[in-house]
């Protein structure tokens, strides 16, 4: 296997445009029972329960996205991290893969002994970033193109 050859080295200082900003959009996948009481188990062992994915709207009424309630695979997109336009200096350390967008859902597992239904989420939108420290024990996760090397004059 090929390691990918980055631009920057390592322990190098840089300077950045832009960083990944983590935020809560708000969607989640909310279980109410047949009663209509929330469910709060983390399997639901019988199909007549219903599933509903929301955008919490505080304080203001949720919003309704989606009927999962199907339990057949169908998912809502969820959002983790957005650009942040934003220039600063640090030293990077690594590189890693960052999940910016995952498709979030509920399924039904028909086991031999035991069927169940279930939530999961599967990543969407993977980039590659580096991890960026511009001061002490704080980092930002910044997109390859977001970073240009500093020059030894510019210290």
């Amino acid at each position: 296997m090929k390691k990918k050859k980055y631009p920057v080295e390592l322990f190098s200082h840089v300077n950045c445009t832009g960083y990944m900003k983590p935020i809560k959009d708000g969607i989640v996948i909310q279980i109410y029972d047949s009663s209509g009481k929330f469910y709060s188990e983390k399997c639901v062992k019988s199909a007549d329960c219903k599933a509903i994915a929301i955008k919490l709207n505080y304080p203001n009424e949720d919003i309704e996205l989606k009927d999962l309630s199907e339990w057949c695979g169908e998912t809502v997109e969820k959002t983790y991290y957005e650009r942040a336009e934003k220039n600063f200096t640090g030293v990077l350390v690594g590189y890693k893969k960052l999940v910016t967008k995952r498709y979030i859902g509920t399924d039904w597992c028909d086991d031999t002994y035991y069927s169940y239904g279930y939530c999961f989420k599967t990543p969407s939108e993977v980039i590659d970033v580096a991890v960026v420290y511009y001061k002490n024990n704080c980092k930002r996760y910044v997109r390859i193109e977001d970073i240009c090397n500093e020059s030894m004059e510019d210290r």
